[in-house]
């Protein structure tokens, strides 16, 4: 995704959590954080849609982003078994 965005920096803001720390975030107790698969992606020189959008063209089965509550100033991404894409705001 990093080299198809031309090799600029993606700023990650969020990657594993311990489950304490998942909790005290106030975040799933299924969430994808625990195992190491999931990544919550900030504003870097690419807006929050571009990655939701290269998220779902590289394959990602979980992107929360823009549009999807409590993801205004971030967009998430993980591997999970089943799809869920939700961007509103960026056309996902």
């Amino acid at each position: 995704m990093r080299h198809a965005l031309g090799d600029q920096s993606i700023r990650v803001t969020s990657g594993f959590r311990s489950t304490a720390c998942n909790n005290a975030a106030g975040h799933s107790a299924t969430s994808r954080h625990l195992y190491g698969d999931a990544v919550d992606l900030g504003v870097s020189p690419h807006s929050l849609c571009t990655l939701a959008q290269r998220a779902r063209y590289h394959g990602f089965n979980e992107i929360l982003g823009p549009g999807y509550p409590g993801h205004s100033d971030h967009t998430h991404v993980a591997n999970k078994s089943s799809r869920f894409w939700s961007a509103s705001n960026c056309g996902i």
